[in-house]
């Protein structure tokens, strides 16, 4: 795969298809403890390629939760991932202790974890893709 083609994700947000020969180490070694800073800094510079996280557009009936939690998911109308990531954990404690355990792990397997923040855009876009 050639440089420019290479793929970083970081948590929600995957980077693709930059011109990696032109992000210098400094860069990336600046905001290293950060990586969202550094989304937010390559968004400002007009670097094309960042999209959102695909498992934000799953649907909770493909994920293997146990049934006590799929029924309080259901209970309360989320149908997609990013529905979840974007509640924090005290919003998702509502649901119970063993539902609230089931969507961090769920979340943690795809990078992704509650209390997410999109910018007006993103969550536009994951709306509009996914009703």
């Amino acid at each position: 795969m050639a440089d420019s083609q290479k793929v970083a994700n970081f948590g929600a947000v995957v980077l693709t298809s930059l011109p990696w020969e032109e992000i210098d180490d400094e860069l990336m070694e600046m905001y290293a403890h950060d990586p969202y800073k550094l989304v937010k800094v390559l968004r400002e510079a007009l670097i094309p390629g960042v999209v959102l996280n695909r498992s934000l557009f799953l649907r909770i009936t493909g994920i293997d939760f146990s049934v006590r939690t799929h029924n309080a998911i259901a209970h309360e109308r989320f149908n997609f991932l990013w529905e979840l990531a974007v509640k924090n954990e005290s919003e998702l404690k509502k649901l119970g202790k063993r539902a609230l355990d089931e969507i961090k792990e769920e979340l943690g397997k795809r990078r992704l974890y509650p209390g997410m923040q999109f910018t007006d855009q993103e969550l536009n876009l994951l709306k509009a893709k996914t009703y």
